[in-house]
């Protein structure tokens, strides 16, 4: 499940981009034309040159991931919105969260 290898982030980085029939290059400012990313997941594994993100899991498919290279990061962002968003629902006295505890399910969906 996701969350419990490690700690959810948003990801904010560059990405190469490969242009065809361009009709102007930035020269001045070659970086334009990178693609500003944003990917939100469980980081499960970080060294220098890479890290692993965990966007999306099932019981039936196993994990999906992107590996970006450390370099492109622009800036990692820890989220604590899940215990927040328990705790605000719970102070509303939400009763589709006390349904789900109930019931043992570990989702807000």
């Amino acid at each position: 499940m996701l969350g419990e290898n490690g700690p959810l982030y948003k990801v904010k980085w560059l990405d190469a981009v490969n242009e065809r029939g361009q009709n102007k290059i930035n020269l001045k400012d070659p970086s334009e034309h990178l693609s500003y990313c944003e990917t939100i997941g469980e980081v499960v594994a970080q060294d220098e040159r890479a890290i692993i993100v965990v966007y999306h899991y099932t019981d039936c498919d196993g994990v999906d991931f992107i590996c970006i290279p450390t370099s492109w990061v622009v800036e990692m962002e820890e989220l604590e919105c899940l215990e927040n968003l328990e705790s605000q629902l719970e102070s509303k006295g939400s009763k589709r969260l006390k349904d789900l505890k109930s019931s043992g399910k570990n989702t807000l969906m």
